[in-house]
């Protein structure tokens, strides 16, 4: 059966790479208020850390089915 969750993982982190070093490149940011985000840093980072999820359910579900 075809596993999704390390092709949807590999997407996220590539992806997330790019938004991560646009963020740092273009630093300038959106205003909410008296705060300066920059979305593009932020949302790499969140799409890092879930295709790093993906891919750890990934790799331990495949171990778990060796056994």
């Amino acid at each position: 059966m075809l596993d999704l969750r390390f092709p949807i993982g590999l997407f996220f982190c590539i992806n997330s790479l790019v938004l991560i070093a646009v963020g740092f490149f273009q630093p300038q940011g959106t205003r909410l208020g008296d705060w300066v985000l920059n979305l593009n840093l932020t949302w790499g980072l969140v799409m890092a850390v879930f295709g790093a999820f993906m891919l750890i359910l990934y790799y331990s579900g495949k171990n778990s089915q060796s056994e």
